[in-house]
C-alpha cells in the first residue's frame, strides 16, 4: 500500500477499538495475550478526536503466552478485512506478523512471544547490547525496552502483562560498563580510520560511518537514555543534555564525506579527545 491516507484521529480510533472487540471475539481468553500501540501510531491516538492526521500504516503489537504462531495464523485468517499478503516469520525483530487493509487504512500487526521479551529484558545488564546497529536490519535491544515496553499504548487483552514488563524495566540504568566498552571500541576504529585515510576513499568512508553509530551509541548512554528507531533520532540528539559536543561531533561526520585528508584527521583529533575525557 503506497502513500499516506488522511482519517481524523476519531475515526482511526473507533476503527482500533472494533479491532480490539474482534481479535476478543477470536481469542475470547484475553488474559493470554495484551493489545498494544507503539511508535509513531501510539504518540498519534494520545491527539485531538477530530483532528486529520497522516497514516501510512498503524502498527498493532501483541504479546502473547501462547504459541504466537498459532495466535498469527488464527487472528490472519480470521479478522476481517483485505489480506496484504501473508503471515510470516520475521526472524530479524523476532516477531510474527501480518496485514490487513480496513477503511483503505493498511493496519500491521505485530505478534511477539512473552518469553521473547522477558528474555531480552534479561539482558539489560549485557554491556554489549548498547553498542546499536543502525545500518543494518536487526533488533536492538533498546529499541525494545523503549517502543515495545514504556512508551506502549495497552489498548486490550491482558494489561498486567505490558505492566510487569514495565515494572521488570522501572529504575534500572544502562551499565557504566556500556560506555566504557564502547569508548574502547571507538578508539580502535579512530586507529584504523587513520590507517585508511590516505589509503582507501571508500573504506575511510565506510569506517566514518561506523564511527558515527559508535558515537550515537555513546550519546545514548550518557544521556541513560533507550535508542527507539531512526525516526526517533534526530529529535533525540537534539534534547539531550549530556555529552552535547559528542552530538555536535556526530553532525560533523555526518557532513564530512568530501573533507580534505587534513581535515577529516583534525575531526578524528577531536572525537579523541572527547572519547578520552
Amino acid at each position: 500500500m503506497n502513500g499516506d491516507f488522511m482519517i481524523t484521529l476519531s475515526e482511526l480510533k473507533q476503527e482500533i477499538g472494533v479491532i480490539v472487540k474482534e481479535i476478543s471475539s477470536i481469542f475470547p481468553n484475553t488474559k493470554m495475550y495484551c493489545v498494544t500501540l507503539v511508535g509513531s501510531t501510539e504518540k498519534k491516538y494520545a491527539g485531538i478526536n477530530n483532528t486529520f492526521v497522516d497514516i501510512r500504516d498503524v502498527d498493532i503489537f501483541i504479546d502473547v503466552t501462547g504459541n504466537p504462531e498459532n495466535f498469527c495464523s488464527g487472528l490472519s485468517a480470521k479478522m476481517v478485512g483485505k489480506s496484504f499478503g501473508t503471515y510470516r516469520y520475521i526472524e530479524e525483530l523476532q516477531i510474527w506478523t501480518f496485514r490487513k487493509v480496513r477503511r483503505d487504512v493498511c493496519f500491521s500487526f505485530h505478534i511477539v512471544d512473552a518469553l521473547t521479551i522477558e528474555t531480552i529484558i534479561s539482558c539489560h545488564n549485557n554491556p554489549t547490547i548498547y553498542d546499536l546497529s543502525l545500518s543494518s536490519f536487526k533488533l536492538n535491544y533498546p529499541t525494545v525496552y523503549r517502543t515495545w515496553i514504556m512508551e506502549a499504548l495497552c489498548i486490550g487483552g491482558n494489561e498486567e502483562l505490558l505492566k510487569r514488563f514495565k515494572l521488570c524495566l522501572k529504575d534500572k540504568h544502562i551499565p557504566i560498563e556500556a560506555a566504557t566498552r564502547l569508548k574502547k571500541k571507538t578508539l580502535q576504529s579512530l586507529l584504523y580510520f587513520k590507517e585508511l585515510n590516505n589509503e582507501s576513499v571508500l573504506g575511510r568512508d565506510i569506517i566514518k560511518n561506523q564511527i558515527m553509530e559508535k558515537l550515537i551509541s555513546l550519546c545514548y548512554i550518557e544521556n541513560n537514555a533507550y535508542y527507539g528507531t531512526l525516526k526517533y533520532l534526530d529529535d533525540d540528539l537534539k534534547k539531550f543534555t549530556h555529552s552535547r559536543e559528542m552530538v555536535s561531533l556526530c553532525n560533523e561526520l555526518r557532513m564530512s564525506h568530501q573533507n580534505e585528508e587534513k581535515d577529516n584527521l583534525k575531526l578524528i583529533s577531536d572525537i579523541e579527545r572527547v572519547i578520552t575525557l
